[in-house]
């Protein structure tokens, strides 16, 4: 920070030259930006000030060398314009001069000018705090004042601007790329003087004709020191103080009410965690406070009821269950963090109230690898869960050997259709009834081999009762009997009912067969001859009549069909060979009566027998065209002899 001195006091004689201001109209001059303000690398600058108006002058605005008439914002020594088509910059005339503010200067300059054109400036709100308690130092709002100056040394600090209002003054800083550093902040504390500072980083691209606003009330601005702040912060310790008196007379008051737990024999949770191996997770190095039930006993059922099982649990839920079973003495219910600390203040030691205390040990599960965090809540880690399994599962027999009992009965019972007698025949009932004797299935439970008989017995009495025919060995306390022999009942019936319809089927198939049949003997035969026919035995038919062979079945009515295909073809062959011999009889009788030339002599020679022919007349002996010739060698020989 740099102490701005009046006018052009220390100016260099280069710069009292005669004033030549610059021809360009000021309206046509650049906007110029907070970035080109602030804008110094190596004491090179892209805005100086103006010797004629005091104005800021970008480069780009003014004449080229000595002839720019500007000076630097910092130093106030004459600057040089260089206009090259590579270099654009101000550069300070002399020599070796180590000027690093002239930016810093500018800004400070510019921003006195605001201040005192207004005279009033947004204060931000500032407030203390002690723990959780805080009290306002100072609200949010407008602070007006009587002058801002530029740069005036206060003991060790330089401020950018100095705000004064009567006797009263406060510092402004602006930070653009730095804020205000430690050692500064620790010097205006000790003077004990106001300071807030004014973050204008956000606005390095606004033109200065647009930073008014920025710097007097919308710009982030926060405090750097306020003098009131120590006063608020005693209170604040004041009231530290007799909240802490307040809190420990509580916990006093809480703690003599507490009774001493006794030490007991193993509590039922404790023996549970050790059965289950866990007992080592019980123990812990600190001290609780407000249980009415011994530290192991309470640890054990946050451990064996919630935790081992399996299920997702919340803190809450353990908590809620030990106040259920009395176990959190009057006024533990809930104790807030600043009274647990005054707890462990009166008690001398780290002594957690109950809340706190299961807190404490559900997290230490967590930390050692047994209990998992999720979104929801604690769950049992793998480490935990293959600790406890033998125990898990031995504990969990009973129940698992009571559900397989329990699906056996639901299957048996399943398979009993009559629901008359199911009703009033339940799961518990069964299972603590005798089945038969003297077995009682709970009893079997505990004992290995009476379950595995049990088991057995009850699988075989399911699989019977689900097979066709349904059977049963044993009843085992069910009805099975009185639903097999019911079964038998209805099937007794429904086989009457279907022998009583295949009967009357059988018959409908027998006449239709009969009718069948007769109706082709009446068209193959004559209708006296087919009803002869269809009633007398034949040998073919096993001595059954047609009409009785036709009856019995399809194949029997197919023998018949065939026996009358038979007989027709016999009988048409017998009409044949009768209507043959007759012919040719005739026509022997005709060659006869030719040979012998008297008929009542061929006559008798055709009626008469013969042993030429066996003993036959050949009227008999003539059937077909062989016996027909060997009767007319036979007449040739008779006619022969007649000669």
């Amino acid at each position: 920070m740099i102490i701005i001195h009046s006018d052009l006091d220390q100016m260099s004689d280069d710069a009292k030259e005669p004033a030549n201001p610059p021809s360009d109209p000021e309206s046509d001059e650049r906007r110029i930006t907070l970035g080109e303000l602030t804008s110094c690398t190596d004491g090179k600058l892209v805005v100086a000030e103006c010797i004629d108006t005091g104005r800021p002058r970008h480069i780009n605005d003014t004449a080229n060398g000595l002839k720019c008439r500007c000076v630097c914002p910092g130093c106030r020594r004459r600057m040089v314009a260089h206009q090259g088509e590579r270099r654009r910059h101000f550069q300070h005339a002399a020599e070796d001069v180590n000027c690093s503010s002239a930016g810093e200067s500018a800004l400070h300059r510019f921003a006195k000018d605001v201040l005192a054109k207004a005279l009033k400036l947004k204060l931000p709100e500032l407030k203390a705090y002690r723990g959780d308690d805080s009290l306002v130092v100072v609200t949010e709002q407008e602070f007006a004042f009587d002058s801002a100056v530029l740069e005036q040394r206060t003991g060790d600090v330089i401020p950018d601007v100095v705000c004064w209002r009567g006797g009263r003054s406060l510092h402004v800083e602006f930070m653009v790329t730095h804020a205000c550093g430690p050692e500064k902040i620790d010097k205006l504390k000790a003077m004990d003087i106001g300071a807030i500072e004014i973050d204008l980083s956000g606005y390095r691209d606004i033109p200065l004709d647009d930073l008014d606003q920025a710097i007097l009330t919308e710009a982030p601005r926060s405090w750097l020191h306020n003098p009131r702040q120590s006063q608020v912060e005693a209170k604040l310790q004041e009231n530290e103080r007799k909240r802490v008196t307040s809190e420990d007379r509580r916990a006093e008051a809480l703690l003599k009410k507490l009774k001493p737990t006794e030490k007991r024999s193993v509590g039922e949770f404790e023996q549970l965690a050790s059965d289950a191996g866990v007992a080592s997770l019980l123990e812990h190095e600190g001290h609780d406070v407000g249980f009415l039930v011994d530290s192991r006993e309470w640890r054990a059922f946050a451990l064996m009821r919630f935790a081992v099982p399996g299920s997702v649990f919340r803190h809450q839920q353990v908590f809620e269950e030990m106040k259920a079973r009395r176990w959190i003495a009057p006024g533990f219910n809930y104790v807030s963090k600043p009274d647990a600390a005054a707890i462990e203040r009166v008690a001398g030691r780290k002594a957690l109230p109950p809340w706190q205390a299961l807190w404490a040990f559900l997290s230490r599960l967590g930390e050692a690898g047994f209990l998992n965090e999720t979104s929801t809540g604690h769950v049992a880690a793998k480490r935990l869960r293959e600790q406890t399994e033998p125990w898990r599962s031995e504990l969990e027999k009973p129940q698992q050997r009571k559900d397989e009992i329990e699906g056996l009965f639901d299957s048996i019972l399943a398979s009993i259709r009559t629901g008359i007698l199911k009703e009033g025949l339940t799961f518990a009932g069964w299972f603590a009834a005798d089945i038969g004797q003297g077995l009682v299935p709970a009893g079997t439970i505990g004992d290995d081999d009476a379950f595995a008989d049990l088991s057995a017995r009850l699988e075989a009495l399911r699989r019977g009762m689900s097979s066709y025919p349904a059977r049963a060995e044993e009843p085992l306390g069910f009805p099975v009997l009185e639903e097999l022999a019911i079964r038998a009942e209805a099937r007794r019936k429904v086989e009457q009912e279907r022998e009583v319809e295949r009967k009357a089927r059988a018959l409908a198939e027998a006449n239709t067969r009969e009718e069948k049949l007769a109706l082709r003997a009446t068209r193959l035969l004559a209708s006296h001859h087919g009803a002869a026919w269809m009633d007398g035995p034949l040998a073919s038919l096993s001595g059954k009549t047609p009409r009785e062979t036709a009856r019995l079945s399809d194949s029997g009515f197919a023998s018949a069909s065939d026996a009358l295909d038979r007989f027709k073809a016999e009988t048409d062959r017998q009409i044949a060979a009768t209507e043959l011999a007759a012919r040719l009889v005739e026509k022997l009788r005709r060659e006869a009566r030719s040979a012998f030339r008297d008929v009542a002599r061929s006559d008798l020679w055709v009626s008469s027998s013969t042993h030429r022919l066996g003993g036959k007349r050949p009227k008999d002996y003539c059937i077909d065209e062989a016996t027909y010739k060997e009767c007319l060698v036979l007449l040739a020989v008779a006619t022969r002899r007649r000669c």
